[in-house]
């Protein structure tokens, strides 16, 4: 789940009521880092990410909304940790193509090739165009930085299991 699509979970559990849902989590201040260094495509919440404190109010937010759909909304929902699926692929594509209903196969390994015979025009093009990597714990090198936004974002950081 794209977090900008967290807004869309009301509709989706009107229209939808059947939908499984996933929820990609990873660690806030990496969220936040890499909101802050992608050049999005011009829109009202693209423009909350041209400042670091705007896009720690709107990732808060959204978690926020999220959260409270989670609670509410008779949606099936699956969390994905970013660090898992980096550290055990196939356990962790396994365990999302049960919840999905879609049969596991060792092509998902190959998602880069698959990626750049398709074309794929998100913001994480450069990133599944090539073999899956570690990326977590950017934050660290510009933790000074993120130091005026760690109040908004602490509470998701414990909530979500990740160390200070």
């Amino acid at each position: 789940m794209d977090p900008l699509k967290g807004i869309k979970l009301p509709l989706i559990a009107k229209l939808f009521p059947d939908a499984r849902v996933v929820v990609m989590q990873r660690d806030p201040r990496d969220v936040v880092l890499s909101c802050f260094r992608q050049n999005f495509r011009i829109s009202a919440a693209a423009d909350a990410f041209t400042t670091i404190e705007g896009v720690a109010a709107h990732y808060a937010a959204l978690m926020r909304l999220t959260a409270i759909c989670r609670e509410r909304l008779p949606l099936a929902f699956h969390d994905l940790r970013y660090e898992d699926l980096v550290a055990d692929f196939d356990a962790t594509t396994r365990a999302l193509c049960d919840f999905t209903g879609i049969a596991w196969s060792p092509d998902l390994r190959r998602f880069d090739r698959t990626a750049a015979r398709r074309g794929v025009s998100t913001a994480s093009a450069a990133q599944v165009s090539r073999p899956l990597y570690d990326g977590g714990g950017q934050w660290r090198r510009y933790a000074q930085q993120l130091a005026p936004v760690m109040p908004v974002l602490a509470p998701w950081i414990e909530r979500f299991g990740y160390a200070p």
